[in-house]
């Protein structure tokens, strides 16, 4: 047995990446009611394709002997020690699923022109999304990527209005408003109900035209996303912050009815920091782990106690089951200790959240 402190460090292998990519068709009709007001219906089709992959291999720790540190894997120390049940703990864990689904958006709106004001307004309707698992590995414990699980993803519906003011002919001003009602868009385990409310948007842009066929415009943008103090909302997989965004863009006018539009969005994430009573849940996951091994345990020793005294077993018998007594009574007294040691422990911690985007656009406008 080694002193208490014997194991000073640990290393392991690890990898996480993801990749989600939403594509998106759309389309709609106008109708002009009359010479000022216009309104319009339409939809997008959307086809999401993500990808998770990651693993904890190799996870080992660094022992000091009375002959100097050693490195040992994490599973040889708990077997060297008599806790087999506790090196099941440490095998290497692997997760590889891939998530597809389809929406639908239906889409509403309708402009107003007032002189040298135009406004309008647009609502998106709520996208129901079901992603569905297709999962090569899964041995990290997380269900939500268990193979053929159709899981929660939710696109939230939009609110949009806007409105342009013509400074002169050849320059125009915007802004906008956009709210997005996060709390209404059902996401795995409910995720939706840990935030404060749904997120908003403040716009701001200029288009200047250079000439007949070249248009240049910049634009500016605020988010603010309702997650409220150390949201639940936000995790180490999917997570979003406050932001301020800016874009520049051109037009270019290849026919009277066909135009090319090419743009340019760059986005500057604030941090957000996360406090945590208890990190990554740990003593939580404490809870839930040892007391299903404890009474597991508990039920091997009297089981085995019972082969001890039970006067027809042969001494083998009986010498096999001390042994394996002995072992288990070994680790119920290990799983005692920490539970009564993670009482008086501290797993306070945060998180900072910080992410990047770029955007490029391109797309081809015809007018029919």
């Amino acid at each position: 047995m080694l002193a208490p402190g014997a194991v000073s460090g640990y290393t392991m292998d690890s990898r996480m990446q993801g990749r989600q990519y939403y594509f998106g068709g759309q389309f709609g009709v106008g109708y002009k009611v009359t010479p000022n007001l216009n309104v319009s219906v339409g939809g997008r089709v959307v086809y999401a394709d993500c990808n998770y992959y990651g693993y904890v291999r190799n996870i080992g720790l660094k022992v000091n002997t009375p002959l100097g540190a050693i490195q040992m894997s994490a599973g040889q120390f708990f077997e060297s020690q008599n806790m087999p049940h506790f090196a099941a703990l440490v095998t290497d864990r692997e997760l590889n699923c891939d998530q597809t689904g389809w929406g639908f958006t239906p889409i509403i709106g309708v402009d107003y022109k007032l002189g040298k004001w135009n406004l309008a307004a647009k609502y998106e309707f709520k996208t129901r999304m079901r992603l569905k698992n297709r999962t090569g590995e899964n041995t990290s414990g997380l269900e939500e990527y268990d193979d053929g699980k159709k899981i929660a993803a939710d696109l939230p519906a939009i609110l949009t209005i806007g409105a342009q003011y013509e400074l002169l002919k050849n320059v125009r001003l915007s802004g906008g408003f956009h709210y997005y009602f996060d709390k209404q868009a059902t996401q795995h385990k409910n995720r939706e109900e840990h935030l404060d409310g749904g997120s908003w948007e403040v716009l701001a842009g200029m288009e200047y035209d250079i000439n007949k066929r070249w248009t240049v415009s910049a634009g500016w943008q605020n988010t603010h996303y309702g997650l409220g103090d150390d949201s639940k909302y936000i995790t180490d997989m999917s997570f979003v912050t406050n932001s301020n965004s800016v874009g520049i863009g051109a037009r270019f006018q290849l026919r009277k009815k066909v135009a090319l539009n090419i743009a340019y969005f760059k986005t500057f994430y604030k941090h957000y920091k996360k406090d945590f009573n208890d990190y990554g849940g740990v003593k939580d996951k404490f809870n839930l782990m040892l007391p299903p091994m404890q009474q597991q345990l508990t039920a091997g020793a009297t089981q085995l106690n019972a082969v001890i005294a039970n006067p027809q077993a042969t001494e083998g018998m009986k010498a096999d089951a001390q042994q394996k007594l002995g072992v288990i009574n070994h680790e119920l007294d290990a799983i005692y200790k920490i539970m009564e040691g993670m009482k008086g422990f501290s797993t306070q911690g945060s998180d900072t959240y910080h992410r990047t985007n770029d955007v490029f656009g391109l797309s081809l406008e015809i007018d029919f």
